[in-house]
C-alpha cells in the first residue's frame, strides 16, 4: 500500500469517532421522557398478514384434479406394465439384510 492510502484510512478511522462525539445534544434532549405516562403516543398501526389472503379455488386444472386423473389413467393401463425391464436381472443390492 502506498502512503496516501494509509493516510486516507487513518484519517477516516480518526474522523468517525469525532463525528459521533460532535452530535447535537439538543436533538437527543427534545425527545419525551419514556417514563412519563402523560406523553401522547400514536396508536399502533397493525396490519395482519392474512388481510390479503386468497383462498384456494377449485378449478378444473387444479393440481389435485390433475393427479387424480393421471392416477386413474395409469390404473386403467395396468400400472407399471408398460415399463421395459428386459435388461433387469432382478439382482438389486440394498443397504440392509433381508
Amino acid at each position: 500500500m502506498n502512503s496516501f492510502t494509509v493516510f486516507t484510512c487513518a484519517a477516516l478511522l480518526f474522523a468517525a469517532p469525532c463525528i459521533a462525539l460532535a452530535q447535537n445534544e439538543t436533538a437527543a434532549n427534545s425527545l419525551p421522557d419514556p417514563a412519563d405516562m402523560r406523553v401522547m403516543v400514536p396508536a399502533p398501526d397493525y396490519h395482519s398478514p392474512l388481510d390479503d389472503y386468497r383462498g384456494i379455488t377449485e378449478a378444473v386444472d387444479s393440481p389435485a384434479k390433475n393427479w387424480r386423473s393421471a392416477n386413474d389413467h395409469i390404473g386403467k393401463e395396468g400400472g407399471m406394465g408398460g415399463m421395459d425391464m428386459s435388461g433387469d436381472t432382478g439382482q438389486h443390492q440394498h443397504g440392509g439384510k433381508p
